[in-house]
């Protein structure tokens, strides 16, 4: 049994029905037919979210992924010390053969740029262990994307903070001391 039925358009009313045009023969005896393929809203999003939660999981125990996204932690280095990577957001299609996923790396320049590439470069094998972890018919093709929000978020809430405080401060500055007198 098939998932996916072709699109076939409902008969017209009568009064709107339309003589047919007529086709010329084709070479074969079977026409082809477009067929499109969407899954359920709520299937993609219980997908998205299952692909999210393994990523995650692969990013903490999986050594081959840890190696690409910090190379630094083969030679010993602390890896929650240099940069952290977490996975931001999951976007799938309608028809789930396409994985956007969204990466946010906290660090410096250099270890974002390392972290995005070693990701990129893992492709093939993260879309092969999610293969292995997941019953999907099709895996999915995994495109990874950087994301700058959270960061940017950061940013601006420090930005707040600092405005804050200078406020508080210009605040105290102003006021004036009373003097406070016993007779």
């Amino acid at each position: 049994m098939f998932a996916c039925r072709p699109m076939v358009s409902p008969p017209l009313p009568r009064r709107l029905a339309v003589a047919p045009v007529p086709r010329p023969p084709s070479s074969s005896s079977a026409a082809l037919r477009v067929v499109r393929c969407m899954a359920k809203e709520r299937r993609v999003r219980m997908v998205a979210k299952q692909i999210q939660r393994e990523l995650a999981d692969m990013l903490t125990r999986d050594p081959v992924l840890q190696r690409a996204v910090l190379p630094e932690a083969a030679l010993g280095a602390d890896r929650y010390l240099s940069s952290l990577t977490t996975i931001a957001d999951v976007e799938l299609s309608n028809d789930l053969q396409v994985c956007k996923v969204y990466v946010s790396v906290f660090g410096d320049e250099r270890g974002k740029k390392v972290a995005i590439a070693g990701l990129k470069a893992k492709t093939k094998y993260v879309r092969s262990q999610i293969g292995k972890r997941m019953k999907l018919r099709l895996t999915p093709e995994i495109r990874f994307i950087e994301d700058e929000s959270m960061e940017r978020g950061s940013r601006l809430v420090m930005a707040h903070l600092a405005k804050q405080s200078a406020e508080e401060t210009a605040d105290r500055e102003d006021e004036v001391p009373t003097l406070y007198t016993c007779n």
